[in-house]
């Protein structure tokens, strides 16, 4: 639900090799809906859930394999680690954004002491979200 939070309380996340989509959607969810609170949003926490789904599903899509779920969301693990890349870049934290970004496979080619570094991490986010 949405009032309800995913706490970690370890510094590794272990997912169960049997868990099943909804475990995966609830972690991309995760991500939006801290997103979604803007400044009052949890950072860490959207940041523990993509790395949750970069890790243990790197080809995720919500709702796959339910038609009507993804006929109304449209989100694959790009959509949910720029949202989180953003989130980061809106606060400042530019480096963990940027690797945000390449732990998803996008970036790589950046030069972080470049002085277009902050309008190319800026692209790099957008075209992760709207590709």
């Amino acid at each position: 639900m949405a009032d309800q939070s995913i706490l970690f309380d370890y510094a590794e996340l272990r997912i169960d090799p049997d868990c099943r989509q909804i475990t995966f959607d609830a972690l991309a969810a995760g991500v939006f809906l801290e997103n979604a609170k803007g400044d009052a949003g949890n950072l860490l926490q959207a940041v523990a859930c993509s790395q949750g789904l970069l890790r243990y599903s790197p080809d995720y899509s919500f709702g796959a394999g339910n038609a009507l779920i993804q006929s109304v969301i449209n989100a694959k693990l790009r959509h949910t680690a720029s949202c989180c890349a953003a989130m980061a870049f809106s606060r400042g934290s530019f480096l963990y954004s940027w690797f945000l970004c390449r732990q998803a496979g996008y970036g790589l080619e950046l030069d972080p002491d470049s002085s277009e570094f902050l309008l190319e991490l800026l692209l790099v986010i957008q075209n992760m979200g709207t590709e």
